[in-house]
């Protein structure tokens, strides 16, 4: 079923991938979801009762050579790829665990039209962690589907930054584009990370994230204690200062793709087999249906 909805979705000029693996890269997947669980059962641990991964012991999957197996899939509405050129060049990307019985996540692409009503990019539907792989397979998607109009100088895209993020990010958009950190994830983590000091340094942060000259952003920068400016000072300036950036017009944050995490509950919930593969993908084309006939109601209400 699910070949036959992709090839049917592509026919109405919707962006469809069935993202494949051999047998050897499902394994290597497999493994590393494993790896990813391991870890967490070792944090919820005493640190005296934690174990170290060996990969050695990890099960033994039934995974059949030479065969072709499939990941998840990809997919970008017909709506939003013929509206790109009218949209703001400012995107937000953002990964969300699957709500299901398998592991998986989905990977969510959204900017904002004129209106500043949310407009999907794309979305991916993987049954693997969030990493530089999964990000790459986003990222590579997105700049299939609408070209030019994605990965361009102008184009500036928020996100966390983490999770194989930068990397992914560094290898596929090779056209000027920038990546921004989210300035709330990481305001957090000057709190937590700067000792002592954390407040005051998450406060003049968050006035540096604001400034609107490079002038008033060098004196707030000055005023970083050397535990904030050395914290701060490993990520270059123009990936989490708006002066600096230029170009992302006032946005800083990445809470606008992280609020559709919670509209595709539904999705998340539904990702579980290769038979709810079919269901969730279906479930992300109507949604992103219904999105585009409340925006296009809007904007006819309001003219």
């Amino acid at each position: 079923k699910l070949p036959v909805l992709a090839d049917m979705l592509r026919a109405q000029g919707h962006g469809c991938q069935l993202v494949t693996l051999s047998s050897a890269q499902m394994l290597e997947v497999l493994i590393d979801v494993e790896h990813k669980e391991f870890l967490y059962e070792q944090k919820a641990k005493p640190v005296s009762e934690r174990q170290r991964w060996d990969r050695s012991k990890a099960a033994k999957y039934p995974v059949e050579d030479g065969a072709t197996y499939c990941l998840g899939w990809s997919f970008s509405p017909a709506t939003s790829v013929r509206q790109i050129d009218t949209l703001i060049p400012v995107s937000y990307s953002d990964g969300a665990h699957m709500r299901s019985s398998a592991a998986g996540i989905l990977l969510s692409t959204v900017s904002l039209d004129s209106d500043h009503h949310v407009v999907p990019l794309t979305y991916s539907c993987l049954l693997t962690n969030e990493n530089e792989h999964s990000h790459t397979i986003q990222l590579e998607f997105s700049k299939e589907m609408y070209g030019e109009a994605y990965d361009r100088p102008e184009r500036r895209e928020i996100s966390d930054q983490d999770k194989g993020m930068e990397a992914a990010w560094g290898k596929a958009m090779t056209n000027g584009s920038k990546a921004f950190n989210c300035a709330r994830h990481r305001g957090d983590n000057v709190s937590t990370t700067v000792k002592p000091g954390g407040s005051e340094a998450r406060s003049l942060y968050e006035q540096a994230v604001k400034a609107l000259t490079l002038p008033r952003l060098e004196e707030i920068k000055a005023l970083y204690s050397p535990q904030a400016a050395a914290y701060l000072g490993q990520v270059p300036d123009a990936a989490q200062y708006i002066a600096a950036c230029g170009k992302l017009h006032g946005e800083s944050v990445n809470s606008t793709v992280e609020a559709m995490n919670a509209v595709n509950d539904e999705v998340r919930r539904e990702f579980s087999s290769g038979v709810h593969m079919t269901a969730a993908l279906l479930s992300c084309v109507k949604k992103s249906s219904k999105r585009f006939n409340e925006n296009k109601t809007k904007a006819h209400a309001a003219t």
